[in-house]
């Protein structure tokens, strides 16, 4: 089973890792009338080296997370 959770990115921040670039990732849990209920609170926050992963997210743009149990 997995539970899926709605994520809007809310801030992006420059960091290093040891000598690599990175950036730091904030994201926090979409209030909407599908989500909001389930997840009323909840919060991310990744530190991600690769340029070509953190490139992916950006400000104010809504991510899903599943969790799935291993």
């Amino acid at each position: 089973m997995s539970v899926v959770c709605r994520f809007k990115v809310g801030g992006l921040e420059l960091a290093s890792y040891g000598n690599e670039e990175a950036r730091n990732i904030r994201m926090f849990a979409v209030q909407d009338k599908v989500f909001g209920p389930a997840t009323p609170s909840a919060k991310v926050e990744m530190l991600i080296v690769p340029k070509e992963a953190w490139e992916q997210f950006e400000l104010g743009k809504t991510y899903s997370v599943v969790f799935t149990k291993e």
